[in-house]
């Protein structure tokens, strides 16, 4: 006789929660089915404690009461949706005033390309608005990430000084035969991140055309106005490069009757001023007869613009003394008995500021 027929039926299946006993005694009892509670008779059946993680589901829920709920929730929520459709829908608009705003628009918009167009035009023909402009094209310069510039310093560029000045707008065909002329009209490009391009490009100081692409690029119009190329910056380059070796090659690419740009780089470079002069006229000599025989030169060739910048940089590298006075005097007699009823742009600047130049002294 087996196991099972000892028995008699078959255990049932006893779920998780129920209580399980093991009988200590060599004789097994049946089963009864009408009394689960007696299922191993004379032992006392220990309760299960409840796992501590559990919790029962009336522990579970959120009871809520009437109280707990905020009728005005609802009124809220419709008032907010119809705001939210009146805002969608645009106030109806007259006849009369539709046609009026879209002439008016119309009207500035032509304006606007009339001014533009007239600006052009007066650029065209004006000789004095041409410049020096070294980036002609849209800048896709990247700045470097400024998180990886704080952990890991200044990060050389991984490309050419040609690719860097190409990158920041400057054409492929000027780097070729670089010479600095005032022959462009201002591009109007998109240039970004500007003092970045500074810190860029001075990575490059041992490059043998560093020194020419330097002096082309401080002396941009763009870049000398900007706030971004400060002279604190160029000033450093400066002493970085040497004198001896700058203006050596600044001379090379840069005309020495460009004074709107010996000015502007007087301006960029703190104490370049005298050696420019020197260099410019083959002596340290500020004696007043050598500064109005190159007054004369430059107001006799008609040449406007040149007379206005050279007195402009004669004026920031003279002392304030008394044979200065008599400099600027001698200059405005000149140039009243020379204008004759000219009105040129230039030369009613350049006496207005000598005027300024003897009342503040």
């Amino acid at each position: 006789m087996d196991s099972q027929d000892s028995l008699g039926e078959p255990l049932p299946v006893v779920g998780l929660d129920a209580d399980v006993s093991v009988s200590t005694t060599e004789e097994e009892p049946g089963f009864d089915d009408e009394d689960e509670e007696d299922f191993l008779p004379g032992l006392d059946q220990p309760s299960s404690p409840e796992p501590p993680h559990r919790s029962s589901t009336q522990d579970n829920l959120l009871q809520l009461s009437e109280e707990d709920f905020d009728h005005s929730l609802i009124q809220k929520m419709d008032k907010t949706e119809k705001l939210a459709k009146a805002l969608e829908t645009e106030p109806p608009v007259s006849a009369d005033v539709a046609g009026l705003s879209e002439s008016f628009v119309s009207e500035l918009e032509r304006e606007d390309r009339t001014k533009d167009i007239s600006l052009t035009l007066t650029e065209r023909h004006l000789e004095n608005r041409k410049d020096w402009y070294f980036l002609r094209e849209n800048s896709s310069f990247m700045p470097t990430d400024s998180w990886e510039t704080f952990l890991y310093g200044s990060l050389k560029p991984g490309c050419s000084l040609e690719e860097l000045l190409q990158s920041f707008g400057v054409p492929r065909s000027l780097l070729t035969d670089l010479h600095v002329s005032l022959d462009g009209y201002d591009p109007r490009i998109r240039t970004n991140a500007l003092s970045e391009m500074c810190c860029q490009l001075s990575q490059f100081i041992k490059s043998p055309r560093f020194t020419e692409c330097f002096i082309s690029f401080i002396l941009d119009r763009n870049i000398f106005n900007s706030v971004g190329c400060t002279s604190a910056w160029c000033t450093d380059i400066y002493h970085k490069i040497g004198p001896t070796k700058f203006w050596d090659d600044y001379f090379k690419i840069v005309p020495k009757e460009a004074y709107i740009l010996h000015l502007r780089v007087s301006r960029q470079i703190h104490g370049a001023d005298r050696m420019l002069f020197q260099k410019l006229h083959n002596t340290t000599s500020l004696s007043n007869r050598r500064l109005i025989k190159g007054f004369d030169t430059l107001l006799f060739a008609g040449n406007h613009q040149g007379l206005l910048y050279y007195t402009l940089f004669i004026y920031g590298i003279r002392p304030d003394d008394t044979q200065s006075e008599s400099l600027f005097q001698a200059m405005r007699n000149r140039l009243q008995k020379s204008r004759k009823g000219q009105y040129e742009v230039e030369l009613v600047i350049l006496e207005g500021y000598l005027t300024t130049f003897l009342i503040n002294r």
